[in-house]
């Protein structure tokens, strides 16, 4: 049996408003770059490799413990709708 999803209120801020990235590391690698992002709220990292023009050619995602929803999938828009008016009652 799966825990009920429980995320902290900087959780719930970043699926209602999205992510407050701020740079955190980069490096070159190989012919680019590797930089790390992290959100000022909820902590989630995300890692994006670049190439040597800056172009983005992929980026992964690390998510702190609370902020997924497992077995669940995706949040739908109703989903979404439901987070707004829980935050603006915060």
């Amino acid at each position: 049996m799966t825990a009920p999803w429980q995320p902290t209120g900087e959780q719930l801020l970043c699926r209602d408003l999205q992510h407050s990235w701020s740079p955190y590391t980069a490096r070159r690698e190989g012919d680019g770059f590797l930089r790390t992002l992290i959100c000022t709220r909820c902590k989630s990292e995300k890692y994006q490799r670049l190439d040597r023009d800056g172009y983005i050619v992929s980026t992964r995602m690390s998510y702190p413990v609370g902020y997924l929803r497992r077995d669940e999938g995706r949040l739908t828009s109703s989903d979404r709708a439901e987070l707004r008016i829980k935050n603006l009652s915060s």
